[in-house]
This record gives C-alpha cells, sequence and structure tokens, in this order.
C-alpha cells in the first residue's frame, strides 16, 4: 500500500521575521506529524518570495529603520519585542540590523542547494546570516562565501548558465506567486489546495494537516482555496 502524501509549500523570504520563525514552527508541526502518521509522506516544497524586488541598488536601510520610519519610533518598537518574544519561544535569536534588500540571489542560491539535496540546511544558514550575523544577504559578498561553506564547487557553478543569478525554476516560482494570490510572506499550501497567510501556531497547523490527511476539510479557519488546475506541479 502506498503511503499517503501531503504536500505543503512555504512561501517565504529571507528578510522577514515571521518567516524566519514561523519556519521553525512548520518544522516542527512536521515533525510531530511524521511521528504519529507513518503511513505519511511529507513533501516539503520552498516558494521563494521577494518582498522588495525593486532594492537592488538603492541605499539599504535595516529593518528597524524601516518601521520606525513607516511606523513611527514607539510603534516599531512594539513590534520589534513582539518579533523578539515570538523568536524567544521558538528558541531563535533574531536581531534587526542587517540590510534590508531583494533576495532573489539567496533563493537562487537554495535552488543551487536543492540540486544537492541541502535546500533545507542552505535556508536555515541563511536565515542565520542575516538575523544573527545581521549580514547583507542580497549581496554576493556574503553569498559566495555562504556557498562556499557548503563545499559546493565554484568551478561547477560557473558551469552552470545561471551561476548565482536568478535561476529560471526561482523567476518562475515568484511568478506564480503572483499569479495565484500570494501577496506576502509567510504563506503556507496544504495539497495545492488550502492557502494559509500569516505565522500561525504549530496547534493550529497541526489541526489543518490532521483534518486534510482524514479527508475532511480544516473547519472554523480562514483558509485560501486554489483551483487544482491553478498552481502548477
Amino acid at each position: 500500500m502506498e503511503p499517503k502524501v501531503l504536500t505543503i509549500e512555504y512561501a517565504f523570504d529571507f528578510v522577514c521575521p515571521w518567516s524566519y520563525i514561523f519556519k521553525k514552527r512548520l518544522m516542527r508541526a512536521v515533525r510531530v506529524a511524521q511521528s504519529v502518521r507513518k503511513d505519511v509522506e511529507f513533501n516539503i516544497i520552498w516558494r521563494p518570495f521577494i518582498l522588495h524586488p525593486n532594492m537592488l541598488n538603492q541605499t539599504k536601510q535595516t529593518l528597524v529603520q524601516g518601521l520606525v520610519e513607516s511606523k513611527g519610533p514607539a510603534k516599531a518598537n512594539k513590534i520589534l519585542e513582539g518579533l523578539k518574544d515570538a523568536a524567544a519561544a521558538e528558541g531563535l535569536p533574531i536581531h534587526f540590523n542587517g540590510p534590508v534588500g531583494s533576495t532573489g540571489i539567496a533563493h537562487t542560491l537554495v535552488a543551487v542547494a536543492a540540486e544537492f539535496g541541502k535546500s533545507e540546511e542552505m535556508i536555515d544558514r541563511l536565515f542565520h546570516a542575516y538575523f544573527v550575523e545581521q549580514r547583507d544577504i542580497a549581496s554576493y559578498t556574503t553569498l559566495y562565501p555562504i556557498f562556499d561553506e557548503f563545499d559546493f564547487d565554484r568551478k561547477w557553478l560557473k558551469e552552470q548558465e545561471y551561476g548565482l543569478k536568478l535561476k529560471p525554476v526561482v523567476k518562475n516560482l515568484i511568478e506564480e506567486n503572483t499569479n495565484i494570490g500570494i501577496t506576502g510572506t509567510p504563506f503556507v499550501i496544504f495539497n495545492k489546495t488550502f492557502g494559509l497567510a500569516g505565522a500561525h501556531p504549530v496547534e493550529k497547523l497541526m489541526f489543518i494537516m490532521d483534518s486534510l490527511l482524514n479527508n475532511e476539510q480544516p473547519s472554523g479557519l480562514t483558509l485560501m482555496m486554489f483551483q487544482p488546475s491553478s498552481i502548477e506541479e
């Protein structure tokens, strides 16, 4: 008997603190579900999203500077304290002085790592580089040394037509986000049918996964519905 398959697509950006926090929650929920449902294969798809696609050559602000400018000091401080508390609850260190920029090349680095079976490790490394080391992950100066940490072959990279430029598969997924209505991060799609926006608690994720695995529609939740054909296989 073939195992059931639950496909979970996670749209995230590396400069989004809630993406960083919610990734930990999501994978914790998956691990719990895996321990209970041995008959289920969990297929995780990392879906790139670029929150600031036009910030390529601009002078970069930090997250703190951007929040103070848009929300004012008092509200910005309240938001940052909430983020610190949420991160601490997940055992995650977090800082907000990394420069905000366009992360297309960082997402391409994940696509490169996927070819070596190390996509999640790369995602965790890039989140750490941004929220802990406070590095500019839109910069080649940051990204090439991280590439080297994984012992990937730079000669192999140079032989690829994309190098560390925006890889076609990344570009296609980013365009698809717009076409299917994903407008921000974090965002999760379950079985290419139900979409959930925001950084929800593990308990809610477990409820959704359990409902779907029991062939039931999750009730009492605001979920985005997709037509099966609207998301490419």
